[in-house]
């Protein structure tokens, strides 16, 4: 089993064998519990995911991933750290924040998510807060789209590929078109710089996946994206809103 272990400025998870997760929230975090903890609704999602001109494999590839770029290019302001799992005789140890690290995000909010075989969760835009996400068991590919006006790499994008057997985490800043997909079932860490309770309508923005003008190459395509991402508009529609 794994469980997190929290103290003042640190994030570790201890692992000593096979492990099942609840999706969780916390509220805030500063070294003590504060607003407890509350399970995420689970929302049922749609099997049949229409593409925008797009074609793709249906099946996972097999073979294991290590958390490296494996598409696109390097993004302004992406960070990627590879984290030391210690292991002995009772299992690992693995710190997965430290605020003296350089990350690129002030969390305000951690979350534990998991995600079905085939799984998208995306492409959302979000204009006020990073992100953060590392993997905690299985396997996801990370699509980034640079939409900041501007930014030095606006209009390019990246995929990153992150893998519970080289522990790592990504994050990067407000301003990207981001979504993972599961290539098994999976769950990982995800922190934000706002809190959820924070969030509002004109800053929870997507477009659809498939978009040819993200460029994002995919390794296979989803069978399960929420009813709400299946509808998302084009990237140029989303970007003449923002």
């Amino acid at each position: 089993m794994c469980s997190t272990v929290l103290s003042h400025r640190r994030w570790g998870i201890c692992c000593s064998g096979p492990a099942g997760f609840a999706n969780v929230r916390r509220e805030h975090w500063e070294g003590r519990e504060a607003g407890g903890v509350r399970i995420a609704n689970r929302v049922r999602a749609s099997s049949t995911v229409p593409s925008i001109g797009a074609t793709y494999d249906t099946e996972p590839p097999v073979r294991r991933l290590r958390p490296v770029l494996v598409g696109g290019s390097e993004l302004q302001g992406v960070v990627h750290r590879f984290l030391d799992a210690h292991e002995d005789e009772r299992g690992t140890f693995t710190e997965v924040y430290a605020d003296h690290w350089t990350t690129g995000i002030e969390p305000r909010q951690w979350s534990l998510v998991h995600s079905v075989t085939g799984a998208l969760r995306g492409m959302h835009l979000h204009r006020r807060h990073a992100e953060y996400v590392s993997v905690v068991r299985g396997r996801l590919s990370v699509g980034l789209y640079d939409a900041r006006p501007g930014a030095p790499t606006e209009g390019r994008w990246a995929r990153y590929d992150l893998a519970d057997d080289t522990p790592s985490f990504l994050t990067f800043p407000a301003g990207f078109v981001h979504g993972w997909l599961a290539h098994e079932p999976t769950t990982h860490l995800q922190a934000v710089s706002e809190p959820y309770v924070d969030y509002a309508e004109d800053d929870n923005l997507g477009c659809h996946w498939a978009d040819p003008a993200l460029g994002i190459e995919w390794p296979f395509a989803p069978t399960v994206v929420a009813p709400p991402a299946a509808s998302f508009p084009s990237l140029d529609e989303l970007l003449s809103r923002v």
